[in-house]
């Protein structure tokens, strides 16, 4: 019998153990103690930046983004070859989570730089233009509000995870944004003045105009990095 006790002690250890040496870097908390769950998200941070890969997270910092398209008021530019950095520096300003309503919301702001190519044509503002070539937007503060479902479920181990569903966000670009375009009207300096006029004094409706498509995308690889951190670390070692 106590041999056979021991041998159950020593098992649940070694559990245990193997998933907290999955995420060492993430301090288990109260569901409803904020302080906690703030200073847990920013020390994770770096790490999902970096990737995880005994989690299956690739680098987050820096990452492809897939090609993405805007085409609204008479405006259409097309995003390609983007490459994101920047991430591993966001200040977590909050962290909330309902228990009782299964959700869970972060607020960050974060330094980040967008390069690769676009090609556009139509009006900016009603200004005429055209071009393709090589783009990058940089801030140092754009704000993030992520909000999503974390639904519990079994997994194959006996342990519960959490699943995320029904992410909602909301961005705001909180200081300047740097928006570059090269090889507008095919390097015509004079045609593209008016253009390079609004980037450089207009530039918050101007990210925020076709700045939704990026930012998405952005986001959904936050989310995606997510989801496969809470798919492999149980909500036990996540949850006082």
């Amino acid at each position: 019998m106590l041999k056979l006790t021991y041998t159950i002690l020593s098992v649940t250890w070694l559990v245990t153990t193997s998933y907290a040496a999955l995420a060492p870097f993430i301090q288990k908390c109260k569901w409803d103690d904020r302080a906690c769950l703030l200073k847990s998200s920013q020390t994770a941070i770096p790490y999902f930046a970096a990737g995880v890969s005994e989690l299956g997270m690739s680098p987050l910092d820096p990452v492809a983004l897939n090609t993405v398209s805007y085409n609204e008021g008479g405006l259409k530019i097309t995003f390609k070859d983007m490459i994101l950095s920047g991430t591993r520096n966001c200040q977590v300003k909050d962290v909330e989570r309902n228990k009782d309503e299964q959700w869970l919301k972060f607020e960050v702001e974060c330094p980040i730089q967008v390069h690769g190519n676009y090609i556009t044509s139509g009006n900016l503002f009603n200004i005429p233009v055209e071009g393709s070539g090589p783009f990058s937007v940089k801030t140092d503060k754009l704000f993030i509000l992520l909000k999503c479902r974390l639904v519990p479920v079994d997994g194959e181990d006996g342990q519960k995870y959490w699943k995320l569903n029904n992410d909602v966000h909301t961005y705001e670009f909180q200081s300047k944004t740097l928006l570059k375009f090269e090889n507008l009207f095919n390097g015509d300096t004079e045609k593209a003045a008016p253009i390079m006029t609004i980037l450089e004094e207009s530039w918050k409706e101007v990210v925020q105009t076709f700045g939704k498509p990026i930012v998405s995308e952005v986001l959904n690889r936050i989310v995606s990095h997510l989801d496969v951190f809470f798919k492999a670390v149980p909500i036990s070692e996540l949850e006082i």
